[in-house]
């Protein structure tokens, strides 16, 4: 559940970073701070946060129940956050080198791809997980998360990427149509 509600703050961050490419697009400018801060998010709140709970504890735990790591939902689910990682790269260079189309390009893939592997996560891995944890595994991994949000409440991770995620779907959402 926390790693689905995690998924709505980084859809309204999405919806606000495609805003924010549509704007870059129709204007030839990009707006800076705004990109940098999205970046900031994906990198911090999208990557190391919520990926680092699914890469370090969720998919270690489904490995445990005999899911493997080199083919099947998991071997998916990383190589798609490796391609991610690939896109917020193009998405950095293109900033950059201020080259809005490259930018442009950069951040829809992302968005794609992220959308994309939300609800592949939502429908499908989250419900098999779920389906093959005993309660001692789920109330382990319980645990684990809540140490995990802990320590990521104490550097401030929580309150600070929600409120950028709300600003941004407010000042650009609109224009994403989503």
């Amino acid at each position: 559940e926390l790693l689905m509600q995690e998924h709505r703050i980084i859809e309204q961050a999405l919806r606000g970073l495609l805003g924010l490419t549509i704007q870059a697009k129709s204007t030839g400018v990009i707006p800076l701070t705004d990109a940098n801060d999205a970046i900031d998010f994906i990198q911090t709140f999208a990557d190391k946060h919520h990926h680092g709970k699914e890469e370090n504890l969720l998919f270690t735990k489904m490995v445990q129940q005999g899911f493997t790591l080199k083919s099947g939902p998991i071997a998916v689910m990383l190589h798609e956050h490796d391609a991610g990682r690939e896109f917020v790269h193009a998405m950095v260079n293109a900033l950059k080198e201020k080259k809005v189309d490259d930018f442009h390009e950069a951040a829809g893939n992302y968005i794609n791809l992220l959308f994309n592997h939300i609800h592949k996560e939502d429908h499908v891995l989250y419900p098999m997980a779920k389906q093959c944890f005993s309660q001692e595994d789920m109330s382990t991994l319980e645990k684990d998360f809540y140490s995990f949000e802990l320590h990521s409440k104490q550097n401030g991770i929580q309150e600070k990427y929600l409120l950028f995620a709300s600003q941004i779907n407010k000042t650009y959402g609109d224009l994403s149509g989503i």
